[in-house]
């Protein structure tokens, strides 16, 4: 992909073959990193926390994610797709299945307003964006910056990488 970053608050342009198209890249946690492709080329990025309160029941987060669902879709227009971090292996139970809640809200959400979506491999994501088989954040992180993309943190690196991936492929004819 050629890119020519123009950083602003997390705001960069691309001059690329697919920017015409609106992507929503998302990793599912609960801090969940998100990244916006805009027609006009524009990408958004940042993250968002969906812990829930001690006074409050473990549906919130879900319900507080949808909502912002909703809201990131307001701010931006409609998506013509949606793409997911695919994570295979988590580290605990407890994690594995907060991913699986948020990822059938969104996938439900999507379906709902006809949005396509993909999830895209870790490991794909990693070796397109790094060149390389590693899979560990830093490289990652690195690999994003030397990109362009200046102010990139722990939260938003993954979002990023997949959108990346996403928007590789689809210049290439492949999404």
């Amino acid at each position: 992909m050629s890119a020519l970053p123009v950083p602003f608050n997390n705001s960069y342009a691309l001059s690329s073959p697919v920017r015409h198209c609106s992507l929503l890249a998302i990793t599912l946690g609960l801090q969940t990193g998100w990244a916006v492709h805009e027609r006009n080329g524009t990408i958004k990025f940042d993250c968002k926390p969906f812990r829930s309160s001690e006074y409050e029941g473990e549906g919130m987060k879900f319900v507080r994610f949808r909502y912002w669902l909703d809201e990131i879709s307001k701010k931006y227009g409609s998506f013509d797709a949606v793409v997911f971090a695919d994570i295979q292996h988590h580290s605990s139970m407890q994690s594995a299945i907060v991913y699986g809640g948020f990822l059938g809200h969104l996938t439900g959400w999507c379906d709902w307003r006809q949005i396509p979506y993909i999830g895209a491999s870790m490991a794909d994501v990693h070796k397109l964006v790094t060149g390389g088989d590693g899979i560990d954040q830093q490289s990652l992180i690195d690999a994003l910056r030397r990109k362009g993309f200046i102010n990139v943190s722990r939260d938003t690196a993954g979002a990023l990488a997949v959108l990346d991936w996403a928007l590789h492929y689809k210049a290439r004819g492949n999404a």
